[in-house]
């Protein structure tokens, strides 16, 4: 569906290994841990804790882990140490996260929307629903951003545009990619055939390439990644965040951006369905079958530094704010709730369609 071209895009990952169980199946039974792992309590962590990043360098999922790094270590001990790991729309990485040795030592930064919609797309090589949550650091809207040549005076203007625009994307199966074309679904006026797609790899080209004017829209995974695109270019604004000003207008006042339309003062129809089914919602996880003694360890560390009022002060300042964080129950029902709603017929072709 949609019209796409690529820009210096590398292959999405192969497929190869058939889905672990159904991905239309959505029992939780093992993601609070297990019994798997050979390891001491008393000896955790034992040497260097590997935090995958399963995203290139310098995008929301790196800085949040990145700046996260010293209080991990701060409230655990060890040595963390991040590493990035693309590919396949972050499939790549977590694949390697779930194939890990359950004994806490490697763990991942990821998102439902991005999570579920890999295995709903596509065959992938892991189960998000049998991995070990440990808990969510921030949930923020999307936001679109768009350039100054795309010259749009609102949102009736969008739509009934919509087939002038070039849409970047991070890549071919991304979020970016991905959540315009479940938006198709949720807009009446929009036909996902009239999408015109350019494919990047990562943020940081998206950035480029908005820039040289290879695209002129960009729907974004985060508000707080917004700002910092936005901030990047001399020549773009944010256009439209899906949330209540009352979530985010604070956020965005601090870092001085304005937005000319927030999704409920649209008054279209089916806006607020689309917000809830493509919210960026993004938490710590590990592989299946982490002992729960190791998982109390790294949910108590977590819940420790994600309420200090200095590690928030950090993050606020970095453009990386706390947003309505969560323990490992919170990551279950975001999946659960993603898996919902994205694992219906009309959405499941859709990500089909993208992804393969």
């Amino acid at each position: 569906m949609g019209n796409d071209r690529t820009v210096n895009r590398r292959s999405v990952l192969q497929r190869s290994v058939a889905l672990v169980g159904s991905a239309s199946v959505i029992g939780l039974a093992g993601c609070l841990g297990g019994n798997g792992g050979d390891v001491d309590p008393d000896d955790y962590p034992n040497g260097e804790v590997e935090m995958i990043v399963p995203f290139s360098t310098g995008g929301g999922f790196d800085e949040y882990t990145r700046l996260s790094e010293p209080y991990w270590e701060e409230e655990l001990g060890g040595d963390f140490v991040t590493r990035n790991i693309e590919g396949g729309g972050g499939a790549t990485g977590i694949t390697q996260v779930y194939n890990a040795e359950p004994n806490g030592q490697t763990f991942s930064i990821y998102d439902s929307f991005q999570g579920t919609s890999q295995m709903i797309g596509r065959d992938v090589p892991f189960d998000i629903t049998e991995m070990s949550y440990i808990g969510s650091i921030t949930n923020t809207p999307g936001a679109f951003v768009v350039t100054e040549d795309a010259d749009i005076d609102d949102w009736d203007d969008f739509i009934n545009r919509i087939d002038e625009f070039n849409f970047a994307t991070q890549g071919q199966g991304s979020y970016g990619h991905t959540a315009v074309g479940i938006l198709s679904l949720y807009i009446d006026e929009i036909d996902g055939t009239d999408i015109n797609y350019v494919h990047f790899n990562g943020t940081g080209e998206v950035i480029a390439g908005l820039e040289r004017g290879e695209a002129n829209v960009f729907y974004i995974s985060t508000i707080t990644s917004g700002v910092t695109v936005v901030k990047s270019l001399e020549n773009a604004s944010l256009f439209t965040v899906f949330e209540t000003e009352d979530e985010i207008g604070g956020f965005l006042e601090e870092e001085g951006v304005e937005t000319d339309y927030y999704s409920p003062e649209l008054d279209v129809e089916n806006i607020e369905e689309f917000n809830e089914s493509a919210y960026d919602r993004r938490f710590f996880l590990g592989p299946p079958d982490v002992p729960e003694e190791i998982l109390k360890i790294q949910r108590d560390g977590f819940q420790s530094f994600i309420n200090d009022d200095g590690f928030q002060e950090e993050m606020r300042n970095s453009g990386r704010p706390i947003i309505n964080p969560g323990g490992p129950d919170a990551v279950k029902e975001y999946v659960n709730n993603a898996f919902e709603t994205l694992d219906q017929d009309d959405h499941r072709e859709i990500l089909e369609s993208y992804m393969n």
